[in-house]
């Protein structure tokens, strides 16, 4: 992505609410930012360009992600891509205040562990890293190590002061990048916990 449309988007992302219904309602507006998200669609494999002889240039969903996206809207087939439903009645039921007071705590552990040389007061509650996370944040160059001791980077200090959405899309797309260098199953774990809490993604 151009530094040109990362700024505009940047721009865009923040507008109000209000700001964006005046600019819709007009339609050379509307269409103007549409167009500027095509490209954009097509590289991350969303939207493909269907040849129309004769006709203007159309784009359709991509078929595994219209269909994906139409069975997580809808529900139904047997994928099994956000779990498998459980049918043992758990007495001691987990809350979603509790699901989140837990995210929050792994996540903190994250950041903790990340200042914890500079003397940055962040209490961790005792959260206990895996060695996948660890390896990941040294990987990404928000850490560094140096012998048993962990400092963290220029890049480390810009990832502390995003919000917590945008850090937890930078881990994954880290994680992404460099699979096959940490542990799957350990830094999984870690990503399973703080994914419970849907509202940092939804931002």
């Amino acid at each position: 992505m151009s530094t040109s449309s990362l700024r505009s988007f940047e721009y865009l992302e923040g507008l109000s609410g209000t700001t964006f219904n005046r600019l819709y309602r007009q339609p050379s507006t509307a269409l103007a930012i549409f167009r500027r998200m095509l490209t954009h669609l097509e590289r991350l494999h969303i939207l493909v360009a269907k040849a129309n002889t004769g006709k203007p240039r159309a784009y359709g969903l991509t078929y595994p992600f219209a269909s994906s996206l139409r069975l997580a809207l809808t529900g139904g087939g047997r994928h099994n891509s956000f779990g498998v439903p459980s049918n043992i009645r758990i007495q001691d039921e987990v809350s979603t205040t509790e699901l989140d007071e837990f995210a929050r705590r792994q996540w903190e552990g994250v950041l903790s562990y990340m200042v914890g040389s500079t003397g940055i007061g962040l209490a961790d509650d005792g959260v206990q890293l895996s060695s996948g996370v660890k390896t990941l944040l040294e990987i990404g160059k928000l850490v560094e190590a140096r012998g048993r001791t962990v400092e963290i980077t220029q890049d480390g200090f810009a990832f502390i002061l995003q919000e917590v959405n945008a850090q937890v899309w930078t881990m994954l797309i880290l994680y992404l990048q460099n699979a096959e260098a940490v542990s799957a199953p350990s830094y999984k774990q870690h990503c399973v916990s703080v994914a419970s809490r849907p509202s940092d993604f939804m931002d």
